[in-house]
């Protein structure tokens, strides 16, 4: 690992001293270059610790309405999708589940990670066209959605004037909104099929998007914050005089330094206090918007009422959000790119397969190549596992709490209560990692969420099998408490986890090992619509949690074994 981050990091700041009129030139610092800079040709940029921090920032501030948009509106398009049959089938939803989680699995494994990792393009262009790309999926979803309940007004309109005079048209007007009949409409069809593809396209380019900013921006940015914080305090008071006569001192401070301590300056911290505490930050925010999000969007549309000519405004309201949010995006994204200068460094990509190659088949298996050879990379496939849990409260778990009979508003209240236990796991975190390290956290993280998700499971056999009549039963309230609980778990382990990734991942691949991973949890993950299908009926969701209970133990069991059996530890 060590060789790895001295190859990324080294030659660059080797070439100051020789380097060094380039710092007189100001305009060329905060230049924002179309095309990666070459390291070999780049002088050292001992960058200004108020930019960082201020580039930090932005990238909460804009992190946080991105998520909050995002999160609003990928929870708007089922509840959405649901209107469209009156909130009496959830196959539309499963449907757009399973078409979003493919599009994520190919598109992200196959192209993407690719693209991210691209050395034909800054990160800054690379980063743009994603959110090109999304802004657009966007629009089109939304235009689609508006145009479905267009279409289903119309239909109804059509069989309801025609209710009197021909019985048929009467039973058709009771099933017009069954996702078979609605499919048999031409027109409706083709919007359909546009808003899944368009929809899950979004999704894949959003995931793009986090893999970019989460798995390289926000390295690239912890390693430069680590070296500017730990430099010597003297050697950054020179440089700041450095347009007077303090050039030359510190050159001469520079080489009597032994060269232990400069090498101590280039090297990244491996265990970085910065990359803990900003990955923390960020999982904060990303807690804390799937709190608020659909909660923003529900009282979106609870502003129109429920017949299809007010949904298709609500799905144009929330779509206008989303776009307004890519755009605040790009602005935050090209103000952190200028604040920190080291983002244009980028080294070239020696594949086999390029991002240029016409045979998809061939990156998506050097991808998968890519990442299974990464040291961490049975920590990230344990991760991936964890995905196909459907003991969280979520919209499944939530359905089936409504048909024993929780209410609506107590559902929502759990669900809250999850969120904040959630945030706390995620604060525990960069303590934990100070005290036992990355990889001890991850390994009490994954045993915290077995135990507790043993004691859920235990307690939903005792709910199905319950004769009870009130809600109030001891089962289900240890049932939801003990999912709450097990948020703590699942988030100890999935930081770590993805920091592994960060940390042990060379610079010119973090993009396809982010893309794979993101694959990975998607192909998890889509097994619970997969499944959902085969039990639909909520007797069914026992069957459902014992799957995913099951994929939670080998995932703990995966994670040990590497831990003892590749001494990670």
């Amino acid at each position: 690992m060590n060789e790895i981050v001295d190859d990324k990091t080294k030659e660059p700041y080797e070439n100051h001293h020789h380097h060094h009129h380039h710092h007189h030139n100001i305009d060329a610092v905060w230049k924002v270059p179309s095309t990666p800079v070459e390291l070999d040709s780049v002088s050292t940029y001992r960058g200004n610790i108020y930019d960082i921090y201020l580039a930090k920032r932005i990238l909460f501030v804009s992190h946080s309405i991105g998520q909050l948009a995002t999160v609003s509106w990928q929870f708007s398009i089922p509840i959405l999708l649901s209107a469209l049959t009156e909130f009496k089938s959830l196959f539309f939803v499963s449907s757009y589940g399973i078409v979003s989680g493919s599009l994520i699995l190919i598109c992200n494994t196959s192209v993407l990670g690719n693209f991210i990792d691209s050395s034909h393009y800054s990160r800054s262009t690379i980063l743009t066209r994603l959110l090109f790309g999304q802004m657009t999926c966007a629009i089109l979803a939304s235009l689609f959605c508006y145009h479905l309940f267009q279409r289903v007004s119309i239909l109804q309109e059509h069989t309801s004037r025609q209710q009197d005079d021909d019985t048929d048209a009467t039973d058709r007007s009771e099933n017009i909104t069954r996702p078979l009949v609605l499919m048999t409409d031409t027109y409706f069809g083709t919007i359909m099929i546009g808003l899944h593809l368009f929809g899950g396209l979004g999704k894949a380019l959003d995931k793009a998007i986090t893999i970019a900013l989460e798995k390289d921006w926000v390295v690239v940015m912890s390693e430069e914050l680590d070296r500017v914080a730990h430099s010597n305090r003297t050697i950054l008071d020179d440089e700041r005089n450095e347009m007077g006569n303090g050039g030359d001192e510190e050159d001469e401070k520079q080489r009597m330094m032994p060269s232990s301590s400069i090498h101590m300056q280039r090297r990244p911290t491996v265990n970085g206090s910065s990359l803990t505490q900003i990955n923390a930050q960020m999982k904060q925010i990303d807690l804390g918007s799937k709190f608020i999000g659909p909660t923003i969007a529900g009282f979106m549309m609870q502003a129109f009422d429920q017949s299809m000519k007010s949904m298709s405004k609500a799905s144009l309201v929330i779509g206008v959000l989303q776009v307004f949010s890519i755009v605040f995006e790009y602005i935050a994204t090209r103000w952190i790119y200028q604040l920190v200068p080291t983002l244009s460094i980028k080294r070239n990509k020696n594949k086999e397969c390029s991002a240029d190659s016409s045979s998809s088949s061939c990156l998506f298996y050097s991808n998968v190549v890519t990442y299974f050879i990464q040291t961490y990379s049975l920590s990230g496939l344990s991760l991936s596992l964890v995905y196909s849990n459907i003991l969280t409260l979520t919209s499944l778990m939530s359905a089936y709490l409504v048909s024993i009979g929780m209410s609506l508003g107590s559902v929502g209240i759990w669900r809250g209560v999850a969120s904040i236990i959630g945030l706390l796991g995620a604060l525990l975190y960069p303590l934990l990692v100070k005290r036992i390290g990355i990889v001890s956290t991850g390994l009490c993280g994954v045993i915290i969420l077995f135990g507790v998700l043993t004691v859920s499971y235990i307690s939903l056999i005792f709910v199905s099998s319950s004769k009870r009549t009130s809600i109030n039963d001891w089962s289900v309230i240890v049932l939801v408490v003990s999912v709450c609980i097990s948020r703590i778990g699942r988030f100890l382990f999935e930081l770590s986890v993805s920091q592994l990734l960060q940390i042990y991942t060379a610079a010119e691949v973090r993009g396809v090992v982010g893309a794979v991973q993101e694959s990975l949890n998607a192909f998890f993950d889509m097994q619970l619509y997969i499944f959902g299908i085969f039990f639909s009926d909520t007797s069914g969701f026992v069957i459902l949690a014992a799957i995913g209970y099951f994929c939670v133990v080998f995932s703990a069991c995966l994670y040990m074994h590497g831990v003892f059996r590749f001494k990670w530890i």
